[in-house]
């Protein structure tokens, strides 16, 4: 299983204030070179990547096909080297200006203290 990471909750914070905040480097220092997330549930951002570059490089994508986005960090509770996160989210695709509300749930498994792992489950509300 690897390391325990010194602080996950620590860790997932500082991720999640530099993504809002479109520091999306905060997020790639943070990620274990083998690093893989699968996202399902919400077609225009579904997907799975590997590797910190290819990774980043989709997240920017995805937060570039939407606009008026908020996001709520509902919940977040971390157990060894995993940190579960709830969240509600709404926006508006740019593509076609279709607005969206879903709830998610992202689950991240750390790997000698890098995120190794992110699963995301979309639910629309």
């Amino acid at each position: 299983v690897g390391q325990p990471s010194p602080n996950p909750l620590a860790t997932m914070h500082r991720v999640y204030a530099g993504v809002m905040e479109g520091n999306f480097e905060v997020f790639h220092d943070e990620l274990a070179p083998h690093a893989e997330p699968c996202i399902c549930g919400f077609p225009p951002m579904s997907g799975t990547w590997t590797g910190p570059d290819t990774i980043i490089n989709a997240i920017r994508g995805n937060f570039a096909l939407v606009e008026s986005l908020q996001t709520v960090l509902e919940s977040m509770i971390s157990d060894a080297d995993r940190v579960a996160v709830l969240l509600r989210e709404s926006g508006t695709l740019r593509d076609t200006g279709a607005t969206y509300k879903v709830r998610f749930v992202q689950w991240f498994t750390f790997h000698d203290g890098k995120i190794a792992r992110l699963d995301q489950i979309c639910a629309p509300e």
